[in-house]
């Protein structure tokens, strides 16, 4: 099933959920009070803050100091500041904290920052951690966090010594973005149109006979013997045409294979999106899934990965696909040179349906040599749209040529070095012979 998307304005918004855990080792018996923030300044001023805790452990450290440890209970209710950048919710578990904002772009690029105020005989106490909003990943289970605490009174916790730590977890949620959420509905919306008809016309088709039944039966027997005799008996006259005519033959052919790919495609889709046809993907996908999906959420979880899927910042560009997917290795760049060469050589294997093909991949091939060496040489992707747009001109190994560029050098440098080393050493005979 498709993951629910929030409905109601409330819900468009960037969250963090913190749910406390415990403290270790604060030099203070006294109960703790833990606040989060989000940003500085006048900008982002939220906070909400949890306490108290239900257990309390005080031991000796190895440093000859009483630490306190602390675990925060779940029964009293905790709401956020009523300001513009949180809104006020009670919340059932008073280890929570919760802080949203009008978009998750305005919290993603800040710090979440956690302090604990702990009394002590000489006065409270003020420790602090932070993490960036963007180490944490929109829309998944969240994270375990032990952060150390820094701060409070020196002379108490001791220079060098023990440092109190937070364990919590947190989560960030936040939108999708305006497309992927609209391609989401379509799907939705194109299931349901789907089930409906299925439903409409299913009693009609309830009484034919199914595949099985007909290919089972010898209905069709009698007219497909002769079909068959006169399709042999012209097998090779047509092939004979074929070939002679290929040049004639080949855009009917290309744009005949087209069309049978289309309607192939666009049937089996309407077949699988049936409720029969739903199961069926399923079963298949439980077995392919095991290998994709890993690297589908290990995509996700990247910078690229968020910023593509979720509203975190600006959308993410060609570039910066090509950038996170293309090596960077000599080896691996060499390989990827050869083949965007080869495949923009492959368009004089069909005369003018190729070079209508350079049109598509001619910004494809501009985005591949910028990522792999537009930091050395900038003016090379232009040269490799130019060289892939223009007619007649697909021959020049435009990325091949940047390799060499590049690596050429290194190369025969090393190739020179390994010349000098290697020396001639005479043979020297016998004096005696």
């Amino acid at each position: 099933p498709l993951p629910p998307l929030p409905r109601s304005p409330q819900d468009f918004t960037g969250k963090i959920t913190a749910t406390i855990l415990s403290i270790y080792d604060l030099p203070s018996p006294a109960e703790p009070c833990v606040i989060m923030e989000i940003g500085s300044g006048e900008r982002f001023s939220s906070e909400s803050s949890v306490g108290p805790t239900d257990r309390r452990r005080t031991t000796a450290s190895a440093d000859a100091m009483e630490r306190s440890d602390f675990r925060f209970t779940n029964s009293s209710v905790v709401t956020n500041n009523p300001d513009s950048y949180s809104y006020v919710k009670p919340r059932s578990a008073s280890n929570q904290l919760q802080l949203s904002a009008p978009r998750l772009s305005d919290i993603y690029g800040e710090n979440v920052t956690f302090r604990v105020l702990s009394g002590s005989t000489s006065g409270e106490m003020r420790f602090s951690a932070s993490l960036p909003v963007s180490s944490l990943a929109v829309g998944g289970e969240g994270r375990d966090l032990i952060l150390t605490l820094y701060g409070g009174d020196v002379d108490a916790v001791g220079a060098g010594r023990l440092q109190p730590t937070l364990r919590l977890h947190v989560r960030l949620d936040g939108p999708l973005r305006p497309e992927v959420s609209a391609i989401v509905d379509a799907g939705r919306a194109w299931f349901t149109a789907v089930d409906r008809i299925a439903s409409f016309f299913e009693p009609s088709f309830a009484g034919l006979p199914s595949a099985g039944d007909v290919a089972r039966s010898k209905f069709f027997l009698l007219p497909a013997v002769p079909v068959a005799v006169f399709a042999a008996a012209l097998a090779p006259a047509a092939a004979g045409a074929m070939v002679v005519g290929l040049p004639f033959f080949l855009p009917l052919l290309v744009f005949s294979l087209a069309a049978a790919l289309g309607g192939g495609t666009l049937f089996a889709g309407v077949a699988a999106s049936t409720a029969g046809g739903r199961k069926a993907v399923g079963a298949a996908w439980k077995a392919v899934g095991a290998a994709l999906c890993p690297a589908f959420s290990t995509f996700v979880a990247t910078g690229i990965g968020q910023r593509a899927v979720y509203n975190t910042g600006p959308r993410v560009s060609p570039l910066d696909f090509a950038d996170l997917l293309l090596p960077c290795d000599m080896l691996g760049k060499l390989v990827t040179s050869l083949v965007v060469d080869l495949i923009g050589s492959s368009s004089y294997l069909i005369p003018l349906v190729g070079e209508a093909f350079d049109l598509a991949w001619a910004p494809m091939s501009m985005t591949l040599v910028a990522s792999m060496y537009d930091a050395k040489f900038p003016r090379a992707k232009y040269l490799a749209f130019a060289e892939e747009i223009m007619p007649f001109t697909d021959l020049i190994p435009t990325a091949s040529a940047c390799w060499i560029r590049e690596f050429g050098p290194e190369l025969l440098n090393a190739g020179v070095r390994k010349l000098e080393e290697m020396q001639v050493v005479p043979v020297r005979g016998n004096a005696d012979q």
